[in-house]
């Protein structure tokens, strides 16, 4: 028996055989777009991540400079600084050393850093301030209040 010609075949139905090189490119487009999206995300991920060092590296400044004040409680009503006020000398008193140890940390562990120890009454309040940014732009001072230590009580 004779196989049937092409019009016979055609006439059964064609099957398809294989993806179109139009149904390929729409797949990998799809992908590229996935893979980008998954990239974003971890770029705002990362970002996220440097901010919050960034913040915790700052509350570890700000107990710090506290438990300078309450190590030299006789002295504690002198360790009051401004910010902007830069870095101090030192000297062999242990007040400028602390102050200016703490400044210098600042400095070198926050991007723009600066610190301030206020006197409040009977209590001081440590503010801590540095440059973040967002996608390469500065996005302005963050500052960071930490509450209040008492000279009665905790200091």
């Amino acid at each position: 028996m004779r196989s049937p010609g092409p019009a016979a075949r055609l006439s059964r139905g064609i099957r398809q055989q294989g993806t179109s090189l139009a149904e390929v490119l729409v797949t990998m487009l799809l992908l590229a777009i996935g893979l980008l999206g998954v990239a974003g995300m971890h770029v705002v991920g990362l970002k996220n991540t440097m901010n919050a060092n960034l913040r915790t590296q700052a509350s570890i400044l700000a107990y710090d400079i506290a438990d300078r004040l309450r190590a030299n409680r006789p002295n504690a009503f002198d360790y009051q600084i401004s910010l902007d006020s830069g870095i101090p000398e030192t000297s062999s008193v242990i007040l400028d050393i602390d102050l200016h140890e703490w400044k210098t940390a600042l400095a070198a562990s926050l991007p723009g850093g600066d610190g301030a120890v206020v006197l409040d009454g009977d209590r001081f309040l440590v503010t801590i301030q540095w440059v973040e940014r967002v996608g390469g732009a500065v996005a302005g001072a963050t500052a960071l209040e930490t509450r209040q230590y008492e000279l009665a009580g905790e200091l």
